[in-house]
């Protein structure tokens, strides 16, 4: 179940976000803006080929 967190008076409320979700071979980016009447969504595919991708030793 989620946690539900109240609003607090000194909330910092960030008007443009961002997430990515990376899957094998593929991710799905979603960013939001504030636009004059309401926030706009864009989210789009890429191709994230895991021979393209960084490769970090594994201590």
């Amino acid at each position: 179940m989620p946690e539900e967190i109240p609003d607090a008076e000194h909330e910092l409320v960030i008007e443009r976000v961002c997430a990515i979700d990376v899957a094998k071979a593929s991710g799905t980016v979603c960013v939001r803006t504030p636009r004059e009447r309401r926030r706009v969504s864009k989210v789009w595919d890429v191709e994230a080929p895991p021979a393209r991708l960084p490769t970090w030793p594994i201590n």
